[in-house]
C-alpha cells in the first residue's frame, strides 16, 4: 500500500476495527499520520481511560480496594473533560453513577486467581505483520495454572451484544500474545463491563475461533492494502444521510477533517432549519 511505510507500520485491533467501522476514519487517522498510536480524546475514551487507570493501580497493588470509589469520584471531573453526548439526556451523570457503583462493589475476580500482568504492552509478529496491543489483565489459576485474559470495557450490554463477534477477535489476539509470553493459550477469555456493574462476558478458548481470528487479522490488513487511491476510502455515512450518525458525532476523532461528515452536518442543519421555519410559519398563519 503506497500510503503506508513499506516497513515499520504496526497493526492493532483498534486500527483494524477502525477500518472495518469506517475506512475514511482509518485513512484520516492512520494513513495521513502513520505513526499515530494514541487514541484521540472523546468522552467515551476518557471515561474508559479513567476507569482503566484506577483498575491498573489496584491490580498492581498501589491502590487499596476501599479507596477505589473515592478515587473515581476524585479523578472523574479532572480526567473526563470532553463533552458527553447530548442524547440520551443526562448521560454524563448516569455514566458517572454507573462507574461509582462498580467501584463501590468491586471485589476482584476471586481468591483462586493471581495477577500475572497488568496493562502489558506487547509487540509480536503475526502472519508476517507486526501486531501491537495492551492486555488489560492476565490472571493465572493458583491450583491449575490455567490463564485467564480479562479486558475491561465501558461498553453497554446492548452494544457488546451487537459488536461481540468483532471484539471477540481482540481477546484472541491477546491470547496469541499470552502463548508467546507464557507458552500456553489461556483457557478463559472475558470482557468485564464496568459500566454494567462488572458484568462478565465470557469466552471459552476455541482453536476454531483462534484460526478465524488469524484469518480476520490477515483479511483486514489485505483489505486496507488494496486501498491505493484516496477515492477508494469511503466513509460509514449512508448516501444522502441528513442526520448526523451517532458514532461520527460523538466518537470519531477526525470528523472535522471528514468532508462527508461536514456535508451531512450541513444537511442536518438545513433540515432542522427548514422544519423550524415551517413550524413558525404555521403558527404565524394560524
Amino acid at each position: 500500500m503506497k500510503h503506508l511505510p513499506s516497513n515499520g507500520f504496526r497493526w492493532s485491533f483498534s486500527k483494524l476495527a477502525s477500518f472495518r467501522s469506517c475506512p475514511m476514519s482509518f485513512y484520516l487517522e492512520y494513513v495521513c499520520n502513520p505513526s499515530r498510536d494514541e487514541e484521540i480524546p472523546n468522552f467515551f475514551a476518557q471515561y474508559g481511560s479513567c476507569a482503566h487507570k484506577i483498575l491498573e493501580e489496584y491490580f498492581k497493588g498501589r491502590l487499596p480496594q476501599f479507596l477505589l470509589a473515592s478515587e473515581w469520584a476524585r479523578r472523574y471531573p479532572e480526567e473526563v473533560t470532553c463533552p458527553p453526548p447530548a442524547f440520551p439526556k443526562g448521560y454524563d451523570e448516569k455514566a458517572y453513577a454507573a462507574g461509582l457503583t462498580y467501584f463501590e462493589t468491586f471485589d476482584g475476580f476471586g481468591p483462586d486467581w493471581e495477577v500475572v500482568s497488568v496493562e502489558q504492552k506487547f509487540t509480536i509478529l503475526l502472519e508476517g505483520y507486526t501486531l501491537v496491543g495492551v492486555a488489560d489483565l492476565v490472571l493465572r489459576n493458583k491450583e491449575t495454572g490455567a490463564y485467564w485474559v480479562i479486558d475491561h470495557k465501558s461498553k453497554s450490554k446492548s452494544s457488546m451484544r451487537k459488536d461481540r463477534d468483532l471484539y471477540r477477535n481482540q481477546l484472541y489476539l491477546y491470547a496469541i500474545w499470552v502463548y508467546e509470553a507464557f507458552g500456553v493459550y489461556p483457557e478463559k477469555l472475558s470482557f468485564s463491563l464496568f459500566k454494567e456493574g462488572g458484568l462478565m462476558v465470557d469466552e471459552v478458548f476455541s482453536e476454531d475461533q483462534l484460526a478465524a481470528t488469524k484469518q480476520w487479522f490477515v483479511d483486514s490488513i489485505r483489505a486496507i492494502e488494496i486501498c491505493d487511491l484516496f477515492e477508494t476510502w469511503k466513509t460509514c455515512i449512508p448516501l444522502g444521510e441528513t442526520k448526523e450518525p451517532y458514532a461520527c458525532r460523538n466518537i470519531c476523532g477526525v470528523n472535522v477533517a471528514c468532508d462527508d461528515y461536514q456535508e451531512v452536518r450541513r444537511r442536518s442543519y438545513d433540515a432542522w432549519l427548514a422544519k423550524k421555519q415551517a413550524e413558525e410559519g404555521f403558527l404565524y398563519d394560524s
